[in-house]
């Protein structure tokens, strides 16, 4: 969920069983913005309107990361 006015972005996700937390990236041509969360969203901001960020989320659990989510858009 973009807000044009800030360009923050709420990024939402299922939970994976164990992960104690998350790491969300936006990453587009030029910039690339991470969050950490233990819970199942979190806020990047001043991403900005009219830009394409490929967003993926990975959850951590004792230090072991997952593979990265499927790329959204």
């Amino acid at each position: 969920l973009l807000d044009c006015q800030t360009g923050d972005v709420e990024i939402r996700w299922q939970s994976s069983n164990g992960a104690q937390i998350y790491y969300a990236q936006a990453k587009s041509i030029n910039k690339t913005l991470v969050c950490n969360s233990t819970s199942t969203s979190c806020i990047i901001p001043a991403l900005g309107c009219g830009q394409t960020y490929n967003i993926t989320v990975v959850g951590e659990a004792n230090g072991c990361r997952s593979n990265a989510s499927v790329t959204s858009q």
